[in-house]
């Protein structure tokens, strides 16, 4: 604590009172994706650096090219330790609570291309740069990185996630989505007796490799033979798919389910409107099929008899926006049992289509409580005065 407390006056010291500045060894990288873009593109830089000596600190000035600005005021960095992330004009000014030494990351940049900017090679660069210890700051070289801004052709990014999903001895309870943050799905399997199933996926960038677990364990699982053994004393079982590796990686998670009697007639639904119509609901029965002209993007949305002791299954809370042929499961359960009561099968086709769905909607099981973790943060006078007096100092700076 004494030393993060003269870390901070030191650096507001410096920013104030001119200082001799000394030899250190370490470096300030710089490196940005795509390295070819073009006018009106946003590439991101990300900043690591080396150092031998335990560092707090940084400090830096971007010098840019015409075309070339700051697209977010702000540093998203590489983990919780940094603090200081407004970016204040070209200026930035991060420092940490704990040192660092050796290599380490800092975080990424967001720049923008302007839609006039002239084609050819950029050089992007952070000038100035300083590394701060406990006693000192140290003057490091310049950070450069060449960006090329081509005529106009986009460019190529790398795919991730999955381009398709089935299930054998089950079906998915809505269509498949290929975008990457559409990851929750729920599975109902084919009987009240199936003991087993298997998942078939195929990743958009077939680089990436697809591994299978089971979400409560972590265990890895056979995708042709997995066996439905849900944790003593639920009715559902968690698989999760892994996609990739790094920032391309992609997890979906999977409900898995058996069907279950409908039994609860509390647990119904009193409205159903499927793309604008209103479909006309009858006591015990839970499966409809609804005729659209466009079936490019439709609105499920739907309503409760009894919404006191009964709320959807959160794998499918109505309204929600579709897209495409297919069965849409809503599942009902009740609050207190936390299992799933009932389940309506709405069949969507288009109209004069000759083709006929063929998927089953699954059961969208509850999942468990939440763990609630408490921090409690206890705050020192002495270094909060401190804390206040350096961000005073690094606005000065910037």
């Amino acid at each position: 604590m004494r030393n993060k407390l003269k870390l901070l006056l030191t650096i507001s010291l410096m920013l104030f009172f001119p200082i001799t500045v000394n030899a250190l060894s370490g470096t300030l990288s710089m490196s940005c994706s795509p390295s070819e873009a073009k006018a009106g593109d946003i590439i991101t830089c990300s900043l690591s650096g080396t150092t031998d000596t335990d560092i707090y600190g940084v400090t830096g000035t971007f010098d840019l090219p015409d075309g070339i600005e700051i697209n977010s005021q702000n540093i998203t960095f590489a983990d919780d330790n940094w603090e200081g992330k407004t970016i204040n004009g070209n200026k930035i000014a991060p420092y940490m609570g704990n040192p660092a030494n050796g290599s380490f990351q800092i975080g990424s940049i967001k720049f923008k291309l302007s839609d006039s900017i002239s084609e050819g090679s950029k050089t992007i660069k952070l000038t100035d740069v300083k590394f701060y210890d406990l006693d000192d700051n140290y003057s490091v070289s310049d950070a450069t990185v060449s960006v090329t801004v081509g005529s106009g052709s986009e460019p190529v990014e790398t795919e991730k996630g999955l381009k398709n999903l089935s299930i054998t001895n089950g079906t998915l309870g809505r269509p498949f989505s290929s975008l990457d943050n559409d990851t929750g799905y729920a599975v109902l399997l084919d009987s009240e007796t199936t003991t087993t199933f298997g998942i078939s996926a195929t990743s958009k960038n077939a680089n990436d490799t697809i591994v299978i677990k089971n979400g409560h364990t972590d265990a890895t699982l056979n995708a042709s033979s997995i066996e439905f053994n849900p944790p003593s004393g639920q009715t559902n079982m968690q698989v999760k798919i892994y996609v990739g590796e790094g920032d391309n990686q992609v997890i979906y998670t999977l409900n898995v389910a058996r069907p279950v009697p409908q039994e609860v007639e509390g647990g119904e639904l009193a409205t159903l409107t499927v793309g604008g119509k209103n479909v006309t609901l009858s006591s015990s029965k839970y499966e409809y099929e609804v005729t659209l002209d466009d079936v490019s993007s439709y609105t499920v949305d739907a309503t409760l008899k009894d919404s006191e002791n009964y709320e959807f299954s959160s794998f499918f809370v109505p309204p929600k926006v579709l897209s495409g042929e297919g069965q849409v499961l809503i599942t009902i359960n009740h609050k207190e049992n936390l299992v799933e009561q009932v389940s309506y099968t709405i069949t969507v086709k288009k109209a004069g289509s000759s083709a006929t769905p063929s998927q089953k909607p699954p059961v969208n099981p509850s999942t468990g409580g939440t763990s609630a973790f408490i921090m409690a943060i206890v705050l020192i006078a002495s270094l909060g005065v401190a804390m206040y007096y350096y961000k005073k100092n690094m606005q000065s700076f910037e």
